[in-house]
């Protein structure tokens, strides 16, 4: 699994205080955390960078004022970022550091921040801000669960091809406690995006291809695994339980 932070130096504490939190899933569990302070002396940063951005999994941003005003976040981190999230189906968190235009920004306020912009880091109390980054943590821990992300060559069912995107919301149908099924609306909830075309998309191809039923309840259209989606998940993660 990788991370990648985009921060802008002027908020270099704000990314200290959270690497505090993150090196423990990196000691603990099978992820990396990727951000400009890894570059070694010598390397074409522009390049390494844009590798790393390209590898990524996961993006967390640091908002404030001078993250959006930043020529290289704008034109370098951001487009890369953004273009993998719609492409790759990577998981974008914004996290709010100062208070800043981040709502009038609308590529990227179609991503649910960890915290409202009224509340930023900037104005939390310690305790807080620790508090809000161990619930992020967590958050990234139970993430870290669907292995399709880990290796590229896990084994999926004959004739199947899934991307991303498909895989984490097998995940999600095959986590949900009730026996209803959940509908587009929940689905984009727990997938904490606000790009409910490319879900929609892709839940259309998950029905084409068997894995997952669509129905009516109460008025309402839900998704629930078939057969071969349950027999889909189970396949992936039993594998990966057998390489942790």
């Amino acid at each position: 699994m990788e991370i990648f932070i985009s921060y802008s130096h002027h908020d270099s504490s704000y990314l200290e205080l959270l690497m505090t939190h993150l090196k423990y899933l990196e000691k603990h569990y099978s992820f990396r955390v990727w951000n400009d302070n890894n570059l070694k002396p010598g390397v074409k940063w522009s390049e390494e960078i844009s590798k790393e951005l390209n590898n990524s999994n996961i993006a967390i941003l640091l908002i404030s004022q001078h993250f959006l005003v930043s020529d290289f976040i704008l034109k370098v981190e951001l487009p890369s970022i953004l273009k993998n999230a719609q492409l790759k189906g990577i998981k974008v968190i914004p996290i709010i550091v100062t208070h800043c235009m981040f709502e009038d920004y609308s590529k990227l306020s179609n991503f649910q921040s960890v915290n409202s912009p009224d509340n930023p880091l900037e104005v939390m109390k310690s305790s807080d801000i620790n508090k809000l980054i161990k619930s992020l943590t967590n958050e990234l821990k139970e993430f870290i669960s669907l292995p399709s992300v880990l290796n590229k060559e896990l084994p999926q069912l004959p004739n199947i091809k899934l991307d991303v995107m498909q895989l984490r919301i097998l995940n999600i149908l095959e986590s949900d406690k009730t026996i209803t099924g959940l509908t587009i609306s929940e689905i984009q909830r727990l997938f904490n995006t606000n790009n409910r075309k490319d879900i929609v998309n892709s839940l259309n191809e998950l029905i084409n291809i068997n894995l997952l039923d669509k129905f009516k309840l109460d008025k309402k259209t839900k998704f629930s695994l078939t057969l071969s989606g349950s027999q889909q998940i189970n396949l992936i993660k039993n594998v990966f339980e057998e390489r942790k």
